[in-house]
């Protein structure tokens, strides 16, 4: 529970961060894929359409996802949705993992009582382990070793008065002889690391080999030293392959030329019991075939053995194998494997450990420990309480994973269902639809999370992993399924091969549910990779963040074209290391081996002992061109490549944020419609009979319609209509819309200006002076006729003057240059006047200035009333001249 309220806390720290600093993301058709991919591909009939087109996707960009999913608030929930999927499956991941725990049990299990046992082999003073292992005679010390470990703690379980509670007991005396499986009183246990329990009622560790087939020798010139040539496959580790299904294909021999022909495979007897006269001691070797049989590891086929409960019985198993003569090249694989169960975590661990014996002569070593629960809701002591929480988050990240699926079926709807793309071929759509990279990754990751919400279903529902549970007592035990007896041949109930028949059938199952657990495991590590990529889609837009996403986002061709091009330098680099060195220095043994190996020393690492003993000047010239030309030259060329285009892309981002925050300071704002009928549907127009009844004003604004992006707001004043000040003018706001306002001839649209409210009040009848604040600020050209539009009219009535004879030279006005106004002053006065400014000189401004300065203490007076509130927008007049 405190996990789980930390949880919830990060959460809402990431749900205001986002929408805090996050933008909205891109419109579903973003412009390279409405536009790029589209560019030179339509007939001139269309052309005339596609121009209408794009200028309708810039009112409609956002609309289209807007409306859909209302109740998330629309598309600006998708970023917050995608970061709350990905904390959801995060803390999934980590629950059904259960990382701490899995490791220490397999530490118990596994790597303490196996892979850590050392020996003192015949003749040698030195201990060897199980890395020094290179032949099978090396595995028979190891398994002696390592099976005196595993059964060294086996006890008996043993049933007190009807109390119904097992006590263990260590098996010594009378214990030893009389604790026997078969009775429910009693049950004979294997404990590994005291916690770990093997539970199995006849097997604890199993073995399964599969044999190695010689031929004959077809080659005159050898067969005299080598009458028998090995035809199982030469390079393939058997342990995870079926390797026995070359025996009834050839005429299949031991190294030593005992016949394996599968008609007398299964009746192969231990020799050391050939020679008794009693028929029923003799042991025969138990052999399973591939896909059918049971038995074998992963039903991949060969020769099995029960090691048993016993100390005892163990130790003489593994005496018949070796005096048999399988700890040597007849075995191409053996594999070692058992399940213990720890109640303290209530959760099953399947090891195992493998020697594969390749053609060649290598010995290849695997081993896992995989531990996985077959109690999904309930059990497990402390780790209770996580798996219950962990099936609740399973269940809200298949109803994000569901909402994500239909979520990017409409957005192909919709984008298929766009004017540019319906007349298109689907074969066209598909191709402009996934041009864009992150609709792969939205794709693949959708794809991975589906398999692993199907595999999580399968691994609930599995019919062992629901039924399964070990008794002592055999009326209570597990029963196989009667269509599984049937299935796999099983003896009968009342056969004394039946117990083992059905130890082994309890091993396939956990191998099936193993493989399903790994499964999930694999997509849930893939699926956290692209939900982190989807995460970084938004978190790209991040003002911080932007310059490095676009920098990978622009930079990608370049980058992918220069490390396409080292790597097929590495490629011929490693093919020359391959061929000199590969037959004698570690690392080098294949092109792949070869080819990591030089990666490594790019980063750093690199040891040339190796290759200084087989050839060294050969290795330092080589290494020495191969260091100058990649770690050298090539690497830097690359890093210099990446921040050349972060530098480029951090300049235009700069000149874009400045150009936003131009347009943002802007006293008018403009937005384009293609036709009337759009702009009636986006704006609503009255007279602004409160302050002037000649001001049109905008009386209401469609939501996310293209006015609103624009920033345009109820109340603000329509200025221009394509330009021009009055032509569009009416007497009627009807008339005005149907009648005034047309579409320019030259652009074909209609184009809008629009100025702020804000401060009409006060022109035409409020305090000049005054701010609601109550603050009062001295009046100067900056702050007050800056935003009258004075500077241009007086500069203009200046400029008639200079024409007409009547104004006076700057010389005798003793107006200066030094006192002139600004450039940022000037073009601050809105887009009408800044062009009309700039075409005086600076003689002129600092004229302008000066009667400016004198005008602002200069009140006149119309018929005892302020002139400013007889004539609103003609204070500023100077009243010499009216």
């Amino acid at each position: 529970s405190g996990i789980f309220s930390m949880c919830m806390r990060m959460f809402s720290g990431c749900f205001r961060d986002c929408m805090e600093c996050l933008p909205k993301p891109p419109a579903i058709l973003p412009r390279t894929f409405s536009l790029l991919h589209l560019k030179g591909k339509r007939s001139e009939n269309d052309g005339e359409h596609s121009s209408q087109s794009k200028k309708k996707d810039k009112s409609k960009d956002k609309d289209t996802d807007k409306g859909r999913f209302a109740f998330l608030g629309g598309i600006d929930n998708e970023c917050v949705l995608m970061i709350f999927l990905m904390l959801v499956f995060t803390v999934f991941a980590s629950f059904i993992t259960n990382g701490e725990e899995v490791y220490l049990v397999s530490q118990a299990t596994l790597h303490s009582k196996t892979l850590g046992v050392v020996w003192k082999p015949e003749g040698l003073s030195r201990m060897e382990d199980f890395t020094d292992i290179r032949t099978f005679e090396q595995v028979e010390e190891w398994s002696r070793s390592f099976l005196k470990e595993m059964y060294a703690n086996t006890q008996c379980l043993v049933y007190v008065n009807d109390s119904g509670i097992y006590h263990s007991m260590n098996i010594e005396g009378a214990i030893a002889t009389s604790c026997d499986n078969k009775n429910n009183w009693n049950q004979l246990v294997q404990r590994v690391e005291t916690q770990n329990t093997g539970f199995l009622n006849t097997t604890f560790v199993r073995l399964t080999i599969q044999p190695a087939c010689f031929v004959s020798s077809t080659g005159r010139r050898w067969s005299d030293g080598s009458p028998y040539v090995r035809a199982t496959p030469k390079l393939e580790e058997c342990a995870s392959t079926r390797c026995t299904d070359v025996l009834s294909q050839q005429s299949c021999r031991t190294a030593d030329g005992m016949s394996l022909a599968m008609s007398e495979i299964s009746n192969i007897t231990v020799k050391s019991t050939m020679d008794s006269t009693n028929i029923s001691d003799r042991v025969t070797y138990n052999f399973s075939a591939a896909g059918t049989d049971l038995g074998s590891y992963n039903m991949n086929g060969g020769f099995v053995f029960s090691f048993g409960n016993r100390p005892e019985d163990c130790l003489e198993k593994l005496r018949y194998l070796s005096e048999d003569g399988w700890f040597s090249q007849n075995s191409a694989s053996m594999v070692f494997d058992w399940i213990t169960y720890n109640g303290n975590i209530d959760m099953f661990t399947k090891n195992m450990v493998s020697f594969s014996l390749l053609g060649t002569g290598e010995m290849r070593k695997t081993s896992f420990a995989q531990t996985i629960p077959l109690n999904i809701s309930q059990g497990g002591g402390f780790l209770e309480a996580y798996r219950i929480t962990s099936m609740v988050l399973f269940w809200v990240y298949f109803l994000l994973v569901a909402y994500f699926m239909v979520r990017y079926v409409l957005d192909m709807k919709n984008a298929r269902n766009d004017e540019q793309f319906m007349d298109r071929s689907v074969g066209f759509f598909l191709k402009a639809w996934f041009g864009d990279p992150w609709h792969w990754t939205d794709l693949i990751s959708l794809t991975i999370s589906t398999y692993c919400i199907v595999c999580v279903f399968l691994f609930v529902m599995h019919k062992f992993r629901n039924d399964y549970e070990f008794r002592v007592d055999s009326n209570a035990k597990y029963e196989v399924p009667n269509s599984d007896v049937k299935k796999y041949g099983m003896a009968k109930a009342v056969d004394p091969q039946r117990p083992l028949q059905d130890d082994w059938y309890i091993f396939m199952q956990f191998e099936s549910l193993v493989q399903m657990f790994r499964t999930i495991l694999l997509m849930t590590a893939l699926n956290s990779f692209f939900i982190s990529i989807k995460v970084v889609k938004y978190f790209g837009k991040i003002g911080r963040i932007k310059p490095f996403s676009v920098t990978l986002g622009q930079g990608m061709a370049r980058n992918t074209a220069f490390a396409f091009a080292m790597l097929m330098g590495m490629v011929g680099f490693s093919f020359f290391f391959h061929i000199i060195f590969g037959h004698v220095a570690p690392g080098f043994e294949t092109f792949s081996q070869a080819l990591l190996t030089i990666f490594n020393w790019i980063v750093g690492q690199y040891d040339l002992t190796e290759l200084f003993e087989v050839h060294f000047s050969m290795a330092l010239i080589s290494f020495l061109l191969y260091m100058v030309a990649f770690y050298f030259i090539a690497v830097n060329m690359f890093l210099a490549t990446m921040l050349n285009t972060y530098s480029t892309q951090v300049g235009k981002l700069d000149i874009k944020s400045a150009k936003l925050q131009s347009e943002k300071n802007r006293k008018s704002k403009m937005v384009e419609y293609p036709d009337k009928a759009m702009l009636s549907k986006d704006l609503k127009f009255e007279f602004d009979t409160e302050i002037n009844e000649f001001i049109i004003m905008v009386d209401g604004v469609a939501p996310e319609g293209a006015a609103s992006r624009a920033g345009i707001i109820a109340g603000s004043v329509l200025s221009k209509v394509n330009r021009e000040k009055d032509k569009w003018k009416r007497e009627t706001v009807e008339d005005m819309v149907n009648d005034g306002i047309q579409k320019d001839d030259r652009r074909g649209t209609i184009t809008l200006i629009f100025r702020d409210r804000a401060g009409l009040h006060d022109h035409f009848g409020g305090n000049l002076f005054h701010k609601e604040t109550g603050d009062n600020i001295k009046p100067t050209v900056k702050n007050f006729w800056v935003t009258q539009g004075a500077i241009a009219s007086v500069e203009r009535r200046l400029g008639e003057e200079d024409f007409a004879g009547l104004g006076k030279g700057a010389a005798d006005s003793g107006e200066k240059a030094d006192s002139e106004p600004s450039d940022d002053e000037a073009a601050a006065e809105g887009d009408d006047q800044g062009l009309q400014v700039g075409m005086f000189t600076k003689l002129g401004r600092a004229r302008t200035k000066k009667r400016l300065e004198r005008l602002l203490f200069s009140r006149w007076e119309l018929c005892g009333q302020d002139g400013a509130r007889v004539e609103p927008g003609k204070f500023w007049i100077d009243p010499d001249t009216h």
